[in-house]
């Protein structure tokens, strides 16, 4: 389209002429910017984003977050950018395992609701557990009385001579006071039955503590995993990308930073051929999973003995999915396809770990796992990001690219 609304999202999303041509060069974050202004160009009455965020760099995210202010029609949002969700959103579909829940606000007033209406049910679920015990106790406590109460009244002790004892237990029980203890038990136990039912009634409630920890990854006893002298990569439309010497040594972390289309993963995947390392102690996580790995990756965890798989399925479980699900799935969604991929280095002595933008389709729980998975890893680490936080956590060392050039250094 040429009209003034298609220049104004050309400008506004930083779109080329010619993209359409060369779609197969463009980066994913440049991808996505053209899915984007697509879908704002038809100003439709609703609109629907599914991760908009993914891939974007810094500067695009801006861009994204301008036109949606602009936007005046009804918005569906599904993301893990906190950011994002707070910004934009009036209310927040909460989905987990249990079901779905509406709450009012951003995404933060909404996690803090949820988290008061745990522990309020938490509380409460107490309290019913804890009644359920002072009637058993109570319960006990009338069982005693009552067979107390029926020894008193047994004959059996009795010598048989003693007429005045026989008439006294007859009394007794002709006037019913044998059997009041009886009846105290009786309904007593109805309680106990009915506030058993009430409490299985009522879900345990799950705070779940994500403690995933990576069983693998372990120091390379090489010298170092790779040094690349100074050259040049040659990126879409003969647009060079010059770096100085490259080394990694086997202890390196080391953040790769810089906007789309600049370079990065085709840095990443110059790198990889030029490793030490046996390509079995080598996981390398693309940002996107191709389609023809996707029954490959399922055959490998079916193809695991038990106890391998089931380490395997600690590690999804971990990463915030149900590993029921990821065994029965014909088709896994692509945030289950890279916690797949993830776990199956469980079984594998990982000696570096290449990840190419890896907070990519992880719900918000499952990057916090991860991200603390990652700070005790024994291995060496590459990672490519967009989430500075992330990043900052994990790496010391900063390689940067902007304008054609990678300069390497630490994080301020």
């Amino acid at each position: 389209a040429t009209d003034l609304r298609a220049c104004e999202i050309r400008c506004r999303f930083g779109l080329e002429a010619g993209w359409d041509e060369r779609w197969e060069s463009l980066s994913f974050g440049e991808r996505k910017r053209a899915q984007l202004g697509c879908a704002f160009y038809v100003e439709p009455d609703i609109l629907c984003l599914d991760e908009p965020t993914n891939h974007l760099d810094r500067d695009s995210v801006q861009m994204l977050k301008a036109a949606m202010r602009e936007f005046y029609g009804i918005g569906l949002l599904v993301s893990h950018d906190r950011e994002l969700l707070d910004a934009f959103c009036g209310q927040c579909l909460f989905i987990s395992e249990e079901g779905a829940t509406l709450r009012p606000g951003n995404w933060t007033e909404g996690r803090s609701q949820q988290e008061i209406e745990l522990q309020n049910r938490s509380r409460i679920r107490e309290q019913e557990k804890a009644e359920l015990r002072r009637m058993k106790q109570e319960l006990l406590r009338r069982r005693r009385k009552a067979e107390k109460a029926e020894g008193r009244n047994s004959k059996r002790k009795l010598d048989r001579h003693d007429h005045d004892g026989k008439g006294r237990i007859d009394a007794a029980r002709v006037s019913g006071r044998s059997r009041a203890a009886t009846d105290l038990v009786r309904q007593q136990r109805v309680k106990v039955e009915r506030q058993d039912r009430r409490l299985s009634g009522m879900a345990a409630v799950k705070l779940r503590e994500y403690d995933f920890k990576i069983p693998y990854g372990s120091r390379s006893g090489r010298n170092r995993l790779f040094a690349l002298p100074a050259g040049e990569l040659m990126l879409g439309e003969g647009r060079p990308l010059a770096y100085p010497e490259l080394r990694m040594e086997t202890d390196d972390r080391i953040g790769i930073t810089g906007g789309n289309g600049l370079g990065k993963s085709t840095l990443i995947r110059h790198i990889l051929p030029k490793l030490t390392l046996e390509p079995e102690r080598v996981l390398y996580l693309p940002q996107e999973i191709p389609e023809s790995e996707r029954e490959e990756l399922q055959a490998r965890l079916a193809a695991l003995k038990p106890a391998e798989q089931g380490k395997v399925m600690q590690i999804i479980h971990n990463l915030g999915s149900l590993p029921e699900l990821v065994l029965s799935s014909a088709r896994l969604s692509p945030g289950e396809l890279r916690k797949l991929r993830l776990a199956l280095g469980v079984n594998e002595d990982i000696q570096l770990l290449v990840m190419d933008e890896p907070t990519n389709h992880l719900d918000l729980p499952s990057v916090e796992c991860l991200e603390n998975a990652l700070a005790d890893a024994e291995c060496a680490l590459l990672l490519v990001s967009h989430d500075w936080r992330f990043l900052r956590r994990l790496t010391r060392k900063r390689w940067d690219i902007r304008d054609g050039i990678l300069k390497t250094g630490y994080w301020e």
